[in-house]
């Protein structure tokens, strides 16, 4: 067998290896993939705030969450997290699962009751890597 390692940026192979990985979990544990996606816009339909992620295996993982720098302050970041927290429940997940780097927003999320379970440390302390979780009790 003759195989070559090819190292370049390819939409259609990354989405290749990826529906071959869900492929694979799908034949271990039952798939239960769904979308959280949220916007605030504004007059003209332009979004000010988003957050997306997605609800799997007993938990919400928060890919991003942002605020344009003209909204921040108006508590739209909390918002987005208390909704997509009520999507959890109602979605029987048992945690909120995201990151975020040192530059930006651990203590906004240790606010919001996140506490961090792990790090991954860089020499530049604004680029370390905080892994943080919600834990939701089910009431």
């Amino acid at each position: 067998m003759n195989l070559k390692l090819f190292d370049m940026h390819s939409k259609l192979d990354d989405e290749f290896v990826f529906e071959q990985l869900k492929t694979h979990n799908s034949n271990i544990i039952e798939r239960d993939l769904n979308p959280v996606s949220l916007y605030f816009k504004d007059e003209n339909e332009h979004i000010v705030a988003g957050l997306t992620g997605k609800t799997q295996w007993g938990g919400l993982l928060v890919d991003i969450l942002w605020v344009h720098e003209d909204y921040r302050g108006q508590s739209l970041g909390t918002k987005l997290l208390d909704e997509a927290e009520s999507i959890a429940r109602k979605r029987n997940c048992e945690n909120i699962v995201l990151d975020t780097m040192g530059f930006q927003a651990k203590e906004f999320y240790l606010k919001q009751g996140f506490q961090v379970f792990g790090i991954v440390e860089n020499s530049k302390a604004k680029l370390n890597c905080y892994y943080m979780k919600k834990v939701l009790n089910q009431s």
